[in-house]
């Protein structure tokens, strides 16, 4: 029997014929949602042809182990799977293998309002768990854009941000404890405290790591109390530095939004196109609007609001609609499908999302634009999410022009990282930055990632070419 074969007759001897799909059924799994239109170059064409991939949908914690226990045995690749929402490559087999569809592993195994938690298999879709919450008065604290979509394995595995996230931390912050698969299939389970001073915390091994170190099949996660009450705001300024000033003095005051969406908003390429990257910049700012959220209770939330409202106020800003502000809220989550960002075939769009002190936000953004200016592509937008440290950049070019476009990001995160900062605070690495990983973690850190590695996953089958491992 030839491989393909053996492969496909051992699946099917841990799992009903339904839940293994292979040739044209398969071929969905071969990307998630970083698309050729970006700046990064790797996937043009799939590295991997549809009939030399095996799709599972496993049902139960114990199939997933029977079926990684057979990929160790036979030295096959394995790559966990979400809802495929993910922005780096992370969930993309580039080398064959078997991926493991997590979806029908979507129940809520128990939620206590006493202990303030909610036990949920991997494959749950988080709007699904935020509804079975909201049963019992209780909110998840990760509200991310992709939330009607992304699953809860998914969100621990690339330690997602939403939109509240200064309140409520990352997801993997609000990780209590987890069941994961190792690659040899052992099934380890960790417990579901919020504070433990024995040892090495083992849930870490999988919090923001791609799946590189086994797979996550079920999870323990802080509830919080539905907030009595929510007010929204938002307010536009004349310039960057005036709304950062502001939202530097908001913190600086110890009030703390439970929401910040900062952006400083450019024209869409296509609207401006053959106008000069320089005049676009200086010419063309569209506006700069910060949206904030405070949450809690009643009166403090509306004395909170007060002290926030004067502080924009002192910095010249001039205060949003209501209805403005309602619709930001209400569209905040996204529904459409895995196209990505920008529509316009001729133009690409791409972004960087760097966590830096705050201090030298002001001055990498001028650098920023000293870069997007010499690598002649098209500033988007920059934005702040959640507090001032969380930066980010979009940037656009033609699609003539995709090598300008890499350039300049690549020059964006290597700033970023000689600023004392990181290269991403919120879709993890999976193949868009992964060379860069060198420069972020060092030549030790990168030995050590590579020793551990080694350790847990001997045959390196564990979602095998992320990180640069």
């Amino acid at each position: 029997m030839d491989p393909v074969n053996t492969v496909l007759s051992n699946l099917k001897n841990i799992l009903p014929t339904s839940s293994v799909l292979t040739g044209t059924a398969a071929a969905p799994y071969l990307a998630d949602t970083l698309r050729p239109s970006w700046s990064y170059e790797g996937i043009d064409e799939p590295d991997v042809a549809a009939q030399n991939l095996f799709v599972v949908l496993p049902q139960t914690t114990e199939e997933v182990a029977e079926v990684v226990r057979m990929a160790f045995e036979h030295r096959i690749p394995v790559v966990p799977y979400g809802s495929g929402t993910g922005l780096m490559g992370g969930a993309a087999p580039i080398r064959g293998g078997i991926v493991i569809d997590m979806k029908r592993m979507d129940r809520v195994l128990e939620i206590s309002k006493e202990d303030m938690w909610a036990k949920a298999e991997a494959g749950i879709v988080l709007g699904n768990l935020n509804t079975a919450l909201g049963a019992v008065g209780l909110i998840l604290g990760h509200d991310p854009w992709t939330q009607p979509a992304a699953t809860l394995g998914g969100a621990i595995s690339t330690n997602g941000l939403g939109y509240l996230g200064y309140k409520y931390g990352s997801m993997g912050q609000q990780v209590l404890g987890l069941e994961a698969v190792l690659p040899n299939g052992q099934i380890l389970t960790t417990s579901s405290v919020p504070q433990a001073s024995s040892g090495l915390p083992l849930k870490r091994l999988f919090i923001g790591t791609e799946g590189v170190f086994g797979i996550i099949t079920r999870a323990t996660i802080r509830a919080f109390p539905a907030p009595q009450c929510r007010r929204l705001l938002g307010y536009r300024f004349d310039s960057f530095e005036l709304g950062f000033g502001a939202v530097q003095q908001l913190f600086f005051a110890g009030l703390e939004p439970s929401l910040l969406d900062f952006g400083e908003e450019y024209p869409h390429l296509s609207s401006v196109e053959g106008q000069g990257v320089e005049t676009q910049h200086v010419a063309s700012l569209l506006e700069v609007i910060v949206y904030l959220g405070f949450e809690g209770l009643e009166e403090h939330v509306n004395v909170t609001c007060e002290k926030a409202d004067r502080v924009c106020r002192d910095w010249g800003s001039i205060e949003v609609s209501k209805g403005e502000v309602d619709a930001f809220w209400d569209n905040r989550h996204w529904h459409g499908d895995r196209s990505g960002w920008s529509q316009t075939p001729s133009i690409l769009t791409d972004y960087v999302h760097v966590a830096l002190p705050p201090s030298k936000v002001p001055s990498y953004r001028d650098s920023a634009v000293r870069i997007i200016r010499e690598k002649g592509v098209h500033l988007r937008e920059f934005g702040l999410w959640n507090q001032p440290s969380l930066f980010s950049v979009v940037v656009q070019a033609s699609s003539s022009e995709k090598a300008k476009l890499s350039q300049c990001i690549d020059a964006l995160l290597t700033m970023a990282r000689d600023m004392e900062g990181s290269i991403e605070y919120c879709h993890g690495v999976g193949l868009r930055i992964s060379r860069h990983m060198e420069h972020e973690m060092g030549v030790a850190g990168m030995e050590l990632l590579r020793s551990i590695k080694s350790a847990v996953d001997p045959y390196n089958i564990m979602n095998p070419g992320k990180w640069g491992l």
